[in-house]
């Protein structure tokens, strides 16, 4: 049981009472029924519990719709998981402008791109839902803290703006987050919520700050005021990429390097959030620097090192008791990254990281899981991990979803055709552990 001088910790061992996590199922007909039910609610509380809306002027109406559409498809990945949308900026004009319910169709109404990228129907259901009763929320916030909706607004007004605006993100991450990460996948809500707000905030407060200030130059150059948010939609399709070169692991040392691909891989397979967090405390250490971990993850955390050793096909793996899916999915994850990252590392024998891949191509199915080689095999061939000249990021594989709740909205992100979500291993006992 050892691995040079060390020596696995025999509680780590799977057992009958040190089980490796569970399998968590999809509530598929659970989430349905309440995303229904959530956005018929809606109806009724527009019809009388909400404050009066107005569809004039049609010009401003026809600009934020077309500006919301834009933005959407327009959405980047700033880091992990945050996206950057402008779509929440055209549903907060709109909300000041012209009331609750033409911000919420404004809001809504780019989940129709959803249904042609053929999206699951519960984040379909989770966004629009989201989107209406985020708008009506903010209306009822600007009425009480302003003069009403809809709002001449001045420049007293700004405060309860932002503050309606901060309250149509936080509810539409509320509503979307409970319907799609908690009931129908399974997540427990508090980590989910202390780890999704902290990248929450960062991502949309610029968008926060950028609304309250649409709002401002609208009421004193009407339409002309709104083309800095044209800006804010366009820039970050130009700067993010370029910004994103600098994920190349020639430029990063060992440890780095093996973070690097362990995310990649995580998002192609379309991990979930504590998956992820797992995986990415694991890969620290690999290296010399240790990540804080948090007292649940420990075990996990453990097991995920002590297994990245394990082989696929169960011959000659270490600690040899395990093999196939009974391998934790983190662990399969930290084999590949860990190969891929010590090959690519800087150094005067790094290589790249398409002679790389092709070195663990020839080993997927033996020593390591075939679906985490061809992610990474993705993510390198198709310019996810390093942009190339001329490569559209993946744009033309829209078959896997992952959540992404930066802003109230669960964006999907270009993932592999890997098949079915990855999920934990199933516990010891299986056909597959030894």
């Amino acid at each position: 049981m050892e691995l040079g001088e060390r020596r696995a910790p025999l509680w780590l061992i799977p057992d009958a009472e040190q089980p490796l996590p569970e399998v968590r199922k999809e509530r598929f007909g659970l989430g349905v029924i309440l995303g229904v039910t959530t956005l018929a609610a809606a109806a009724p509380a527009y019809v009388f519990l909400a404050p009066p809306s107005v569809w004039e002027p049609e010009s401003l109406l026809v600009v934020l719709v077309i500006l919301s559409f834009v933005s959407y498809s327009a959405a980047v990945q700033v880091r992990g998981s945050a996206t950057l949308d402008a779509s929440f900026i055209a549903a907060l004009v709109a909300v000041v402008f012209l009331g609750p319910l033409p911000a919420a169709c404004i809001y809504a109404l780019p989940e129709i791109n959803g249904w042609f990228e053929r999206r699951r129907i519960i984040s379909l259901l989770g966004n629009t839902a989201s989107g209406f009763w985020g708008a009506w929320a903010a209306a009822w916030t600007l009425e009480a803290l302003s003069s009403g909706v809809p709002l001449d607004p001045a420049l007293g007004d700004l405060p309860a703006v932002a503050v309606a605006g901060a309250v149509l993100l936080g509810l539409s991450f509320l509503v979307s987050a409970l319907l799609v990460c908690v009931i129908w996948e399974g997540h427990d809500f508090k980590p989910l919520v202390e780890q999704d707000v902290a990248e929450l905030v960062p991502a949309s407060m610029p968008m926060l700050l950028g609304g309250t200030g649409a709002v401002l130059l609208y009421e004193e150059l009407a339409l002309a005021g709104l083309v800095p948010v044209v800006l804010l939609v366009l820039l970050p399709r130009a700067v993010v990429p370029r910004l994103s070169r600098s994920r190349d692991p020639a430029k990063l040392d060992r440890p780095a390097a093996i973070a690097l691909y362990a995310r990649v891989i995580a998002q192609g397979l379309d991990l979930d959030p504590a998956q992820k967090r797992i995986l990415l405390d694991a890969a620290t250490h690999l290296g010399d620097a240790k990540r804080l971990t948090r007292i649940e993850d420990f075990d996990r955390v453990m097991q995920t090192v002590l297994y990245c050793r394990e082989r696929w096909d169960g011959d000659g793996g270490f600690p040899g008791v395990l093999s196939g899916e009974a391998i934790p999915v983190e662990s399969r994850v930290l084999a590949v990254a860990e190969q891929l990252g010590s090959m690519t590392a800087s150094g005067p024998r790094a290589l790249s990281p398409a002679h790389a891949i092709a070195g663990l191509v020839a080993r997927a199915g033996t020593e390591f899981d075939p679906r985490v080689v061809s992610a990474a095999r993705w993510a390198i061939e198709k310019g996810v991990l390093v942009p190339r000249p001329g490569t559209k990021r993946a744009a033309a594989i829209p078959v896997a979803w992952s959540s992404n709740r930066p802003a109230g909205r669960i964006h999907s992100t270009q993932s592999p055709p890997a098949g079915k979500r990855v999920r934990p291993a199933p516990p010891p006992g299986s056909a597959t552990t030894r």
